[in-house]
């Protein structure tokens, strides 16, 4: 046995010895490359910018970093401002000389959802420095992607984070198991002579509706109605007689509807992983830019998540009930006990959030409008002008962190009971590459800031201008992790394909965008921080990802702690 465990010690040395010298070769031809000039990186430094303060180097409001996006991100953004007191923090650089650039006096952030991000970006005059997006940006000709001032867009990923169905906390007899069409379902409005009309032009116009002004005959007006056809007639009548007292109440409630903004990016997941892979299509388009809701039920409409929270949460069974979804940190953070806990449903519980069936059967194919599955008066169903497969559907699967890691990873770790599929990035979007020095720097250190490891208490310090003890890093906890989001793997910076807001894949422009992360770490993470090593020496460009300290510089600092994180990544293999 002794003999066996140290053959076993022995082997796993040497694979980390193996990887070390893998790591430290590819550093040396990244030196000897900068010391040559003989490898330079993509993205360059002259970029245009139209007539966006960033094409004369300055931020929107001198003196202040404008931020404006996803209401998912933005508790992280809060945290950074607030907790991690970020403007101390930056000109701490400053003043210690880490960094050249100009102190900051304050951060704006605004949080409407992941739709106002890019049109703040992307305006001629300039409404924000920063963008944050919980869902990708389109693609097309007329796409956000494709915008003028948006063709040297960078991306970083700052977190994951995923979509919950929730019900109201009064809600205990409703099944905590649906499927994700029957989810659908519950949000789907009857109207199938609409459905036809998008692509065309023609009229009656498509149901679409910003704040609730979207369809008026949904499948299922009352809880009945779907309780009926979820357990059937003679299912349905033992249920009903198990709760005499409750009879009236989940037969004649009226179904209640909280729905996010349609162009925010917990819409977007919402409607890539429940609707469209079971013919529908909630999102209605001019061109490629999402401006409403398309075939809805009437609904409460919830510009931010906090909005769902809130109306959901309140539960007035004597007006109807609520069901919603949002983003799964939200669910954690506030929604309390949850059904299966060893607490289960109490009094503290806020909002139920239900296991879900996925179908993972390949969707319909161009996720065009047109894969619209609508019901008549006698609920017979029918698609338009698309076919679609028959769905493979997954088991019942709790929305946690551990299934959402499993999902996107592919790692199963100790927690995981089965792939949760609804996730997405949590982004943070400039309109091009990042110099090295002046007052762009405020925005590159604020994306490294916000995914460097234990950065929570690092500049709590409340002398202007001055860094707390022992500077970036100190802290004892994420910014993202503090919001219950799920924190990516530091050295986990690209090799995935780049994707659209349709989930489709993406080819952008070379100066355009960032590699996406895996979920894993890899040998395309070693190239990738190579590059952004050599383009800040040769080229003078700053790149967030490589900063792995946040302290506004990449040096050897960030090589050491590179190679640290990508040892300790295969060393503890499983996440949460």
């Amino acid at each position: 046995m002794v003999r066996t465990r140290n053959r076993s010690f022995r082997k796993e040395k040497f694979k980390l010895k193996k990887i070390e010298k893998i790591i430290v070769s590819m550093l040396i031809i990244a030196m000897l490359a900068f010391s040559t000039g003989a490898l330079l990186a993509t993205v360059l430094g002259a970029s245009t910018y139209s007539a966006l303060p960033w094409a004369s180097g300055s931020l929107v409001t001198p003196g202040t970093l404008s931020v404006v996006g996803s209401s998912t991100v933005g508790p992280i953004a809060t945290e950074e401002i607030g907790e991690g007191n970020f403007v101390n923090y930056f000109n701490g650089l400053i003043t210690a000389g880490t960094i050249s650039s100009s102190p900051i006096t304050a951060v704006s952030l605004q949080t409407q959802g992941s739709g106002t991000a890019i049109p703040a970006l992307a305006e001629t005059t300039g409404q924000a420095d920063v963008g944050e997006m919980s869902r990708p940006p389109s693609s097309g000709s007329t796409g956000e992607f494709s915008l003028g001032a948006m063709t040297n867009m960078q991306q970083y990923a700052v977190g994951v984070d995923s979509v919950a169905i929730v019900v109201d906390p009064t809600m205990t007899w409703f099944p905590t198991t649906l499927t994700t069409a029957q989810v659908s379902q519950l949000f789907a409005d009857n109207a199938p002579t609409i459905a036809a009309n998008v692509n065309t032009g023609s009229t009656p116009a498509p149901s679409q509706g910003i704040e609730g002004s979207t369809g008026s005959t949904p499948l299922y007006t009352n809880w009945g109605d779907f309780l009926e056809a979820y357990y059937g007639l003679s299912s349905y009548a033992a249920v009903t007689a198990a709760h005499p007292a409750d009879t009236s109440a989940i037969c004649n409630s009226p179904i209640n509807r909280a729905v996010r903004d349609p162009t925010s990016g917990t819409y977007d997941c919402f409607n890539n992983y429940f609707a469209v892979p079971n013919g529908y299509q909630f999102e209605h388009k001019t061109g490629e830019i999402v401006d409403g809701a398309l075939d809805m039920a009437p609904y409460t409409y919830c510009e931010q998540n906090i909005n769902v929270y809130d109306t959901v949460s309140a539960g007035n069974p004597t007006s109807g009930d609520y069901i919603g979804f949002i983003s799964l940190g939200y669910l954690q953070t506030y929604g309390g006990p949850q059904p299966g806990s060893s607490t289960g449903v109490t009094s503290a519980t806020k909002l139920i959030g239900l296991n879900i069936a996925f179908n993972i059967a390949p969707p319909p194919s161009g996720n065009t409008p047109t894969t619209i599955k609508y019901y008549g008066t006698t609920n017979t169903w029918a698609f338009v002008g698309d076919t679609v497969n028959l769905p493979t559907w997954s088991s019942f699967i709790t929305p946690t962190t551990a299934n959402v890691i499993y999902a996107y990873s592919g790692i199963a770790g100790a927690a995981a009971t089965g792939k949760y599929y609804a996730w997405r990035w949590l982004w943070e979007v400039v309109p091009g590459p990042i110099p090295s020095t002046g007052p762009l720097l405020a925005a590159g250190v604020w994306i490294a800031y916000m995914m460097a490891d234990g950065t929570t208490i690092a500049a709590t310090s409340t002398t202007v201008g001055s860094l707390a003890p022992g500077g970036p890093g100190t802290g004892n906890s994420n910014f993202a992790l503090d919001q219950n989001y799920i924190q990516l793997e530091r050295d986990d910076m690209a090799g995935g394909q780049v994707l659209d807001s349709n989930l489709n894949a993406y080819t952008p422009l070379p100066t355009q965008t960032q590699s996406y992360p895996t979920g894993v770490v890899n040998f395309n993470d070693i190239t990738y921080f190579v590059g952004a090593y050599i383009n800040y020496q040769v080229n003078h460009i700053y790149n967030p990802y490589a900063d792995m300290d946040a302290n506004g510089v990449i040096n050897f600092n960030d090589i050491a702690l590179f190679v640290g994180n990508y040892i300790a990544y295969y060393t503890t293999w499983n996440p949460p």
